[in-house]
């Protein structure tokens, strides 16, 4: 299990990540989009990490992943903000406060997080979309606890399953959203929104075996 400044490193590793990637997701989205995702996460990640660093006082873990997620809400356009701002907010509904991260409080935040953007959002698996990566994550991660993994084998699990989700869009044809209107020639490019959840992961991924390597 992780404590709540723990959880802060972890998350900021992810925002780092995502801040790193800002070109290869502009790259992407520029070739099936309107260019600007990349640009988006730059910002709204940026500004995760300007919050979170300056901020060492949060009493549970559930005030630390809704102000994560509200810096993003704040800062980023479209709909790339609702998705990851929600990723990290809606997953807290309904859940008890909690003083550290473990696998129950993972599993759940995820489940939650998962249902409320099945509320915001109609895509499903297949549409190339974020949800491609994120519903196999978090199905995968929540299985893992199901066979008693711990925390570090559940991230694990949704970091795989979340690339593998992602390397499946670049088969897809988009059926909504505004890569929609690229039709065949965006086979062969994953969706963007996919691959910033699969880096957002992996990062939590390599932070865990950095900090508790095996």
């Amino acid at each position: 299990m992780l404590s709540i400044l723990q959880t802060r490193e972890m998350i900021l590793a992810s925002a780092r990540a995502i801040v790193k990637a800002e070109p290869y997701l502009t790259e992407i989205d520029s070739l099936i989009g309107d260019s600007d995702h990349g640009a988006n996460m730059k910002l709204g990640f940026s500004q995760m990490i300007s919050v979170l660093e300056n901020s060492d006082n949060f009493r549970t873990i559930n005030e630390l992943m809704k102000e994560a997620g509200m810096s993003l809400l704040k800062t980023m356009g479209g709909a790339s903000g609702v998705i990851f701002g929600t990723i990290f907010i809606g997953g807290l509904t309904s859940l008890p406060l909690a003083y550290v991260m473990d696998e129950n409080f993972f599993a759940a935040f995820l489940e939650g997080s998962l249902k409320s953007l099945q509320k915001r959002s109609k895509a499903v698996l297949g549409d190339k979309t974020v949800m491609d990566a994120f519903i196999p994550a978090v199905e995968a991660a929540c299985s893992c606890g199901q066979k008693a993994g711990n925390l570090s084998d559940m991230i694990k699990a949704a970091a795989d399953a979340s690339e593998a989700g992602m390397e499946r869009t670049k088969a897809m044809m988009p059926k909504i959203g505004r890569s929609r209107a690229f039709g065949e020639k965006a086979i062969g490019i994953p969706d963007a929104g996919a691959v910033s959840v699969s880096i957002m992961l992996r990062a939590f991924d390599e932070w865990m075996k950095s900090v508790f390597p095996s």
